[in-house]
């Protein structure tokens, strides 16, 4: 199954056209990116395609997608349009798609009812645009190999339809999610939703990706913004936070990922830099229950690849960690500890020196020692020689060079035979040995003359 979000705001998008609020001021500024309003395209083969919603900015949001664009003179990859309630920004990119094009209209009975009494809508040619009825918890066809079934939601009529007396948690065919199965996988699309119940969330227990009205981050944020006299709850979209909210109540749930749509341009979550951002994001991260891998190979055979790809992965991972961790905080020490660390449940032996076994081991009182880790290929030299190929050095920064130079240099005895007062590279250079380090490893064996030459490391 493949979906794209061609939009996720609400109502009038973001920047909203006479909105002076934070958030559209620095969505035209170019500060916080901009959002057209709420709708998706949905396809099990990547040809054939579906529209959840039809918002006003439907034009645009479908020139940004190339396989939406048409693959002849005249035509669409668009097989459908199914309208979950009878809201402007859900309807009104219908008379986007009156062009004489050939496509099914999905909605309850009510909602076609609503769109019929429209008058506008019936530039949507009846010979060309099929209207089908969709009765609730019945699964449908909505595009070749994607199957479609809705399911009422605590919502409320359109803000056009309503009367004197409103209520905002009414479960019928005015308000419905809708639940998306293609290729093994399982979607609920949900942009309009009042409240969540524990029918709601079992039911979402376990699915590929839940997309859920994420309208408001709290219930009164039009009121204190001075945005508007009316609530979330009000308008029938339950908060992201706060007691009751979204958040919270699929905390939870196992499921793969959840997605809010359907944002309002007051939202904090629209800024990607805010801390409810930051939260939300945390809030929704889990560790990931299954990875589905596609192989060739037969099971048998996979599984040690696999495995040692996981082993690789993990190892990656964890140098990078190192690498990017700032030297404030990655020192000798610690990073002894680390290593230790990983290396515990493993058949790996870890011996740290400390600065006592080191100063212990040298015979030596102050400065702290330093460690000098060398690799090079020993090379046969009629002066006065050592061989440092593979080995680790310790002593004082007096007594200890750093080689400078080519891959071939090497390193002498300087001053009589058997003397060791400095290791210097043949080009002449020599540098200190650095800052003092805390702890080692244990000092492999060095590799006999008869050892080929590793690669150069320093």
């Amino acid at each position: 199954m493949r979906i794209v979000i061609l939009g996720t705001g609400a109502g009038g998008g973001l920047p909203q056209w006479n909105c002076g609020c934070p958030n559209c001021k620095a969505a035209r500024a170019g500060r916080i990116p901009s959002m057209t309003q709420s709708s998706i395209a949905v396809s099990a083969n990547g040809t054939d395609w579906a529209l959840v919603n039809a918002s006003p900015d439907l034009r645009v949001q479908m020139q940004a997608v190339p396989a939406l664009a048409p693959a002849e003179l005249r035509g669409s990859p668009i097989r459908s349009v199914l309208v979950t309630n009878g809201d402007i920004d859900h309807v009104a990119g219908l008379l986007t798609l009156r062009e004489g094009q050939r496509f099914d209209l999905f909605a309850t009975p009510a909602i076609h009812g609503v769109l019929a009494d429209n008058p506008m809508l019936a530039a949507l040619d009846p010979r060309l645009v099929a209207r089908r009825d969709v009765a609730l918890d019945q699964p449908f066809d909505l595009a070749p190999g994607l199957s479609a079934e809705l399911f009422a939601v605590p919502g409320k009529v359109p803000l056009y339809l309503e009367g004197e007396a409103v209520e905002t948690e009414v479960m019928g065919e005015q308000t419905v999610g809708v639940e998306l199965t293609a290729n093994g996988r399982r979607v609920l699309y949900v942009p309009g939703c009042a409240t969540v119940p524990d029918w709601l969330r079992q039911r979402a227990s376990g699915v590929d990706a839940l997309l859920f009205d994420g309208t408001l981050w709290t219930d009164d944020e039009m009121v204190r913004a001075g945005l508007g006299a009316k609530t979330g709850r009000r308008m029938g979209h339950v908060p992201v936070s706060g007691e009751g909210g979204s958040l919270g109540a699929f905390d939870a749930v196992p499921l793969s990922r959840r997605i809010y749509v359907h944002l309002n341009n007051s939202n904090p979550l629209v800024d990607p830099a805010s801390p409810e951002r930051a939260r939300a994001e945390a809030d929704t991260s889990r560790p990931v229950r299954e990875v589905e891998v596609v192989t060739p190979l037969a099971a048998a055979d996979a599984d040690p690849v696999l495995r040692r790809a996981a082993v690789v992965g993990d190892a990656v991972c964890a140098v990078r960690d190192l690498v990017n961790t700032a030297p404030s905080h990655l020192y000798p020490a610690t990073f002894a500890d680390a290593v230790a660390e990983d290396l515990a449940d493993s058949s790996v032996s870890v011996d740290v020196w400390d600065e006592d076994r080191l100063r212990a081991e040298l015979g030596l009182d102050e400065p702290p020692p330093v460690v000098l880790d060398v690799l090079q290929a020993p090379e046969r030299t009629s002066r006065a020689r050592t061989q440092v190929a593979g080995r680790r050095f310790f002593g004082w920064p007096s007594k200890v060079w750093e080689r400078h130079g080519h891959k071939d240099a090497r390193y002498v005895v300087r001053g009589a035979e058997g003397k060791t007062d400095g290791l210097q590279g043949a080009s002449g250079r020599a540098a200190s040995a650095g800052p003092p380090a805390r702890a080692a490893p244990a000092v492999p064996e060095a590799p006999g003359p008869s050892t080929p030459p590793p690669a150069h490391s320093s």
